[in-house]
């Protein structure tokens, strides 16, 4: 599936659409026990962090990314929302082996697998960083051995309730 809706002019309760991404994903990998946990700094779902964009777009982006760290995390996975006028940046972090630095930069080309023990076709972090990048965006990722950290950043307006506000997890 890859249906953008970039440039949608819809607001999606970034709260709400991660939070029954992280459920679907605690039922996923139910198997593995992993702590799957979301950091925002707002208090009440549907009151807080807002998105101008597609839902859909959301949930393909942050969705491929939970999936992967669910597959390769130890023990936890965490996801970081923090958002001013004009940034959205979404980090997902897990205590997995991690990718030597030199696969970093691959691991976002279509096609390109570096365990082939694994379920997939290497497709799922370029769809991230296209999308991504339809919303004035991109994807980088960090890793030391002793995990990674993927952050997505989306530029562009925000929704006008979260406006000028400036939030970190």
């Amino acid at each position: 599936r890859f249906a953008s809706g970039a440039g949608s002019a819809g607001s999606v309760a970034l709260d709400e659409v991660l939070a029954r991404l992280l459920d679907a994903m605690r039922q996923i990998h139910a198997q593995r026990r992993l702590s799957w946990s979301l950091q925002t700094s707002t208090p009440l779902p549907g009151h807080g962090l807002r998105w101008r964009g597609a839902a859909s777009d959301l949930e393909e982006m942050a969705g491929n990314l939970l999936d992967n760290a669910g597959k390769w995390a130890r023990s936890r996975v965490t996801l970081a929302v923090c958002q001013d006028g004009t940034t959205t940046l979404l980090q997902i972090d897990d205590d997995g082996p991690g990718l030597a630095p030199e696969h970093l930069a691959q691991a976002m080309e279509r096609g390109v697998r570096f365990d082939e023990q694994a379920q997939g076709h290497g497709l799922g972090l370029a769809i991230v960083r296209a999308i991504a990048r339809m919303h004035g965006g991109d994807v980088d990722a960090v890793s030391d051995g002793r995990g990674t950290v993927v952050g997505i950043t989306l530029r562009g307006p925000v929704s006008p309730a979260a406006s000028g506000n400036i939030t970190k997890p």
